[in-house]
């Protein structure tokens, strides 16, 4: 336990662009849901099976 709270304790890597600043950790989640966004939004969605039915019988 004493362990964890050191490693919590430790002064965090910053980033800084300008007046713009914020922690490694917090700018990799960020990018990372970006990403996932970005795939969903590429990855097509699944067809019902309706949709996919050639029979030509639609109700």
């Amino acid at each position: 336990m004493v362990r964890a709270a050191a490693v919590m304790a430790a002064s965090p890597h910053v980033v800084h662009w300008g007046w713009f600043r914020i922690e490694l950790a917090n700018l990799l989640i960020i990018l990372a849901m970006v990403v996932v966004f970005v795939i969903a939004m590429v990855v097509p969605f699944g067809r019902s099976a309706w949709a996919r039915d050639d029979s030509g019988d639609r109700p």
